[in-house]
């Protein structure tokens, strides 16, 4: 099987905006400081304020995504969002699922960390819902072709690489993370198991 290469990636409008805005703007938060682009642009919770709807402004619920604390946040989401939408492309999966999965994860996963989370007060930054639930998606391709192998070791890399994030970056968003790896996993074992990946995976 031939394995894609990063310029195939430029041809993906979610790819090109998502690292094109988080670069931009991580520019701008370095110089101006985060908390002015966290007010902005940042999913918000406090009293008084409707969290579910962030008071009529959508946008955020795209705009947090592009948002991160420190250049080791940005640079692990951004290694990641590239390495796995690699996989996901070098499997032949839908370009389409794929953006939908990504927009569902950093939606659903942000709001289920603003109403599950007991803080009363409460900014979410990062994409890493987002590439949670590409990472679920990928485990979803491992777990259809019962390759167990790859399967494990990417629960392995992936639970070390929490352990590092929560050494590394404070108050990481754990029910985002989770709620992406739920959603890109169940949406690849609905819509990944067609014949024409059976075909690729198998040869039949």
């Amino acid at each position: 099987m031939k394995i894609e290469n990063s310029t195939r990636l430029i041809n993906k409008p979610l790819f090109v905006i998502v690292l094109a805005l988080s670069t931009i703007i991580f520019i701008f938060e370095m110089y101006y400081g985060v908390d002015r682009f966290v007010i902005l642009l940042g999913l918000l919770k406090s009293p008084g304020y409707n969290y579910f709807t962030q008071n009529g402004s959508f946008f955020r619920f795209f705009t947090y995504s592009v948002l991160h604390a420190s250049f080791l946040h940005y640079a692990l989401n951004m290694l990641n969002f590239w390495l796995i939408y690699k996989v996901l492309l070098k499997y032949k999966t839908n370009n389409t699922l794929i953006e939908l999965v990504y927009i569902l994860s950093i939606t659903i996963g942000g709001l289920a960390q603003l109403h599950f989370s007991s803080r009363p007060e409460l900014s979410i930054i990062g994409a890493s819902g987002g590439v949670f639930g590409l990472y679920g998606m990928m485990l979803a391709h491992y777990f259809i072709k019962k390759d167990w192998s790859s399967f494990l070791i990417s629960i392995f890399i992936d639970g070390f690489f929490n352990v590092f994030l929560v050494l590394q970056v404070p108050n990481i968003g754990w029910i985002a993370h989770l709620a992406g790896v739920i959603i890109g996993f169940s949406f690849g074992l609905l819509f990944i198991p067609s014949k024409k990946i059976k075909k690729i995976y198998h040869g039949k």
